[in-house]
């Protein structure tokens, strides 16, 4: 194995990012490359009467939503990621239930 410190920016996307991201569901045809999609406009700097911005951050990988896709906005998002959690939640909470009454023990 490579040393990470050694690679180029190009060799840890291709070796470990873009396989992290297809293992998460994404396809190769989701996955755009691209420099210009910027995520911020910059970091601002107040020194007083000075005001001044840092340089802007853009993506790397970036994944756009099909025109079939809905996209939601921010509250949408919160409230099913929410949910969800609260299912997973029960689930979780269901398994540890069962597990514990097949050793026979209590945790609180």
């Amino acid at each position: 194995m490579d040393d990470i410190h050694s690679l180029s920016e190009e060799d840890i996307k291709l070796r470990y990012i873009t396989p992290a991201i297809l293992a998460k569901g994404w396809s190769v045809q989701d996955i755009t490359m691209e420099t210009k999609v910027k995520l911020t406009d910059g970091k601002i700097n107040l020194r007083g009467n000075l005001v001044a911005r840092n340089k802007a951050k853009f993506a790397d990988q970036c994944k756009f939503p099909k025109e079939e896709e809905e996209v939601l906005r921010p509250d949408e998002l919160l409230k099913q990621y929410h949910e969800k959690r609260v299912a997973l939640d029960a689930k979780i909470d269901a398994t540890l239930n069962e597990i514990q009454q097949m050793l026979g023990i209590e945790i609180k």
